[in-house]
């Protein structure tokens, strides 16, 4: 849950005109798409879905001379690999992990930031 209180924000302000053009390209950015992994498994049978490419965000961010990273509608997580976790008899508690990272999208912050440029 995020507040809505007043009293835990500061700085507050309208959006820039860098800002403002990030948002509306980021409406233009809005995509129908199907999961990768969904599509693995179920093939044509995969469902839709709605949403934006985090990337897609990024450049959108770069081009106006801003850093999306700066911005918490962005995430970007990466994690280093682990071993796996065995109980006191060998059987796996938690499998390994292999190193990656990850970009993401905070929607209700997305949508509220578009929706401000309307």
């Amino acid at each position: 849950i995020n507040t809505s209180d007043g009293r835990a924000k500061q700085q507050v302000r309208s959006l820039s005109e860098a800002e403002h053009a990030v948002a509306v390209q980021c409406k233009s950015l809005l995509r129908a798409f199907k999961f990768s992994d969904a599509v693995e498994v179920k093939g044509d049978a995969a469902r839709w879905h709605f949403g934006i490419v985090a990337q897609d965000i990024a450049a959108a961010f770069e081009a106006e001379g801003l850093d999306a990273h700066d911005y918490g509608l962005f995430c970007y997580d990466e994690w280093e690999a682990s071993d796996a976790i065995l109980d006191g008899e060998g059987n796996v508690i938690a499998a390994a992990i292999e190193a990656g990272n990850r970009y993401g999208v905070r929607y209700e912050e997305l949508l509220a930031f578009i929706i401000a440029a309307i």
